[in-house]
C-alpha cells in the first residue's frame, strides 16, 4: 500500500490542542438558555412571541376573556416541546457521529521506537507523523512528506477531495521538493530524524489556497540523514509550502 506521512515538526507548546471533532451545539448547561433564545427570538419565531404575549394578557384580570386562565400557553408549550425534543434528537445524533469519527484509528510514528503505532483521531497532535494507506481518509490537515513506492512515485500521491468540494477528479499532491530530495531512498528512520517548524496562515474556510514556510533544522548524522551543504542551506532559508503540498482532513488517499 502506498502511504503518506506528515507533519513531523516540533510539538505544540499548548498541550490542550486537540484534533477532536465537536459538531454538537448543546450541553446540559446551555440547552435551556439557547432554546429560549432561539424559540422566542422575535425575528426568527414571531408567532411564538405573539402567543406568549396573548397568554400573558389572558392572565391580566382587566383584559382577560378566559377567566384569567392562559389557555394559549397549552398549544405554545406543545410546539416548544416538540421543537426542543427534535433539537435534542438531532444533537444526540451529532454526538454519536462525533464519537464515531473521533474513535477512528490511524498510525502515528513513535520517535522513540521508530515504529508506527495505532492512535485515535482525537489523540493526534500537531507535530505527529502519520502513515496513511491507500483508500484511507486523512484524519487531520497534513503536510505531505513522502510516499512509499518506487523512486518515480516517492514524492507525490493522488487524493480525492470529493468530500470537501464535490469534485470527482483525483488531484495530484506533491511533497516539497527539498523534503522529497532529503528523504528520497531513505526509510522511516530518516523521517523520524526530521526536525523543524511550519509557519502558516491561521485556519480558514478556503480549501484551495494555503501559504506557509517550512524551516528545517540542519540535518544531523544518524537516523538515515546526512548533513549535506544544500540541506544546511535549505534549513536556514526555509521551504515554501502551498496547497499542493497539503493533505486536508476528510480527503481520501488514492
Amino acid at each position: 500500500h502506498r502511504s503518506a506521512a506528515g507533519p513531523l515538526l516540533d510539538g505544540p507548546d499548548d498541550e490542550a490542542l486537540s484534533n477532536a471533532v465537536h459538531t454538537h451545539r448543546y450541553t446540559p448547561l446551555n440547552f435551556l438558555p439557547l432554546q429560549a433564545y432561539e424559540q422566542l427570538h422575535p425575528r426568527r419565531k414571531p408567532a411564538n412571541d405573539y402567543f406568549l404575549a396573548v397568554g400573558c394578557l389572558q392572565c391580566v384580570p382587566a383584559v382577560t376573556v378566559t377567566g384569567g386562565v392562559p389557555i394559549t400557553f397549552v398549544p405554545l408549550a406543545f410546539v416548544l416541546g416538540v421543537d426542543a425534543a427534535t433539537k435534542v434528537y438531532e444533537d444526540v445524533q451529532r454526538r454519536r457521529a462525533d464519537a464515531l469519527t473521533n474513535s477512528q484509528k490511524t498510525r502515528v510514528l513513535n520517535p522513540a521506537t521508530g515504529a508506527f503505532e495505532e492512535r485515535r483521531w482525537d489523540e493526534v497532535l500537531p507535530g505527529d507523523v502519520l502513515s496513511v494507506r491507500n483508500r484511507e481518509i486523512f484524519p487531520a490537515d497534513l503536510l505531505f512528506l513522502a510516499a512509499a513506492g518506487d523512486a518515480h512515485s516517492a514524492g507525490h500521491c493522488w487524493v480525492s477531495t470529493k468530500s470537501l468540494d464535490g469534485e470527482t477528479d483525483n488531484k495530484l499532491r506533491e511533497a516539497p521538493k527539498a523534503v522529497a530530495s532529503l528523504l528520497a531512498g531513505r526509510g522511516v528512520e530518516a523521517v523520524a530524524a526530521l526536525r523543524g517548524q511550519l509557519q502558516c496562515e491561521a485556519p480558514n474556510a478556503n480549501c484551495n489556497d494555503f501559504a506557509g514556510r517550512l524551516h528545517l533544522d540542519a540535518p544531523r548524522h544518524g537516523g538515515g540523514l546526512t548533513a549535506r551543504a544544500e540541506d544546511v542551506g535549505l534549513a536556514a532559508a526555509g521551504v515554501s509550502v502551498n496547497e499542493h503540498n497539503m493533505l486536508l482532513r476528510g480527503c481520501q488517499l488514492r
